[in-house]
């Protein structure tokens, strides 16, 4: 009594169900009131809980099981309560079940405490992802306009470009960002521009053929990739080189026009990337084709 624990027994031979005087409380009736059947238990039972009740004391005989749940009840006043209920089934010395017996509390508060905790978590939850996805726009807005404003100003090929690669790498959060041209008469492709961990514009991947390493593979099929194992890319070229900057994902993007790839950008990363990666380049992509093209025709 003194921890508000109500005792039950159910006779498997008899078929009556005795509650004692503190569960009958729980269950919101008078001492005394309870009609002692296992149909009068199931009546108090909340209707969307009771079957999952009756198949875990179906389990527990049937299989020997401890038998431990959460339900609701419904008392008589309309009043929705939890009850968590423990119970030990009882056996003969054959091992034939004789009788279900166990202890039952309310937990409705804390059953209620840990509701309002969830539900403050999806409120939590939904205004973060809010701030976070404003936060994502206004970045995708930035780098839009950075782009634009790149692509507009005087300046050769390569100034051009190493100016996109710039806003790439400030709004994208990621560690490099190189971009090539293709030259369409030895179907190479030519370094432009490298901003981040690495500025150098020579090297073994200052010109990559068509179809050659991850690079030209962009090139050649005309499609985006994006992987965040660069360690285990056996396209990569060159794990060392990953390695020694930290760079552990990768996200490459074709510049096309009418179809046809005019060149590849790829940003390296020191953490995970997904696919809104290859989303925010895609925002920016058609113009900075568009803007190779405007160039190479001046």
């Amino acid at each position: 009594e003194s921890g508000r624990l109500g005792a039950w027994e159910w006779s498997l031979l008899t078929n009556r169900f005795s509650f004692s005087p503190m569960l009958e409380q729980l269950h919101g009736i008078a001492t005394g009131s309870f009609a002692g059947t296992f149909e009068a238990f199931q009546s108090d039972i909340h209707p969307e809980d009771r079957d999952r009740v009756l198949l875990a004391i179906r389990q527990s005989v049937q299989e020997h099981l401890e038998h431990h749940l959460e339900y609701r009840i419904v008392r008589p006043d309309g009043q929705v309560r939890w009850l968590e209920t423990r119970g030990q089934l009882v056996v003969d010395a054959a091992g034939l079940p004789l009788r279900l017996v166990g202890v039952c509390h309310d937990v409705t508060e804390r059953r209620q405490a840990e509701e309002s905790a969830r539900l403050l978590a999806i409120e939590e939850g939904a205004r973060k992802a809010a701030e976070e996805a404003k936060e994502r726009e206004a970045r995708l807005a930035a780098l839009r306009l950075e782009v634009s404003t790149a692509l507009g100003q005087a300046g050769d090929m390569r100034q051009m470009l190493g100016s996109c690669c710039e806003a790439l790498v400030r709004h994208l959060d990621v560690a490099l960002a190189r971009l090539w041209t293709l030259n369409p008469e030895t179907q190479v492709l030519e370094l432009q521009a490298s901003v981040g961990a690495e500025t150098h514009l020579d090297g073994e991947h200052a010109r990559v053929p068509v179809g050659k390493y991850r690079i030209g593979l962009i090139a050649q099929d005309g499609r985006p990739h994006l992987t965040n194992d660069l360690a285990n890319d056996c396209q990569l070229g060159d794990p060392a080189w990953a390695a020694a900057n930290r760079l552990t994902a990768f996200a490459g993007y074709p510049l096309l026009v009418d179809g046809r790839c005019i060149g590849v950008v790829a940003l390296f990363a020191q953490h995970e990337q997904s696919e809104s990666t290859l989303s925010a380049v895609s925002l920016v992509a058609d113009a900075i084709a568009q803007g190779i093209v405007r160039k190479q025709t001046e």
